[in-house]
């Protein structure tokens, strides 16, 4: 097994979070997620509301931002879409705690993490 040797800021295991690449090929964003500090998944689960952006070239996460904690609580599916347009992002949401969710498309901004008319996730 290959290993990848990183720099920067810790990036908590996880999984249920989106991924995306800007256009260029320069950044990954990681977004959100559910898992544990620890690394074992059964022990003390928590949502992830946070950002962070991997440096392709530099190999390096820096965590860029995390919305404050939601009444509901939601993750993201697979894929996050990176705008052309400048900071912008779409990512597909759904309430991990119930069988019976439905999935929103909200837009947000990477240097301003959270949703653009500042409303909460609500699952429908």
């Amino acid at each position: 097994m290959d290993t990848l040797k990183t720099s920067g800021d810790y990036l908590p295991p996880r999984y249920l979070s989106a991924l995306g690449a800007d256009p260029q090929g320069k950044y990954a964003y990681i977004i959100g997620g559910y898992g544990s500090l620890s690394g074992d998944q059964m022990l003390d689960p928590r949502n992830y509301y946070d950002l962070f952006r991997f440096d392709v070239q530099k190999r390096s996460f820096k965590k860029i931002y995390s919305l404050k904690p939601q009444t509901y609580p939601f993750t993201f599916a697979n894929s996050l879409v990176i705008s052309a347009q400048p900071d912008t992002w779409y990512g597909l949401l759904f309430a991990n705690d119930s069988y019976n969710s439905s999935l929103q498309l909200n837009p947000g901004f990477p240097g301003r993490f959270d949703f653009p008319d500042g409303r909460e996730f609500d699952p429908l």
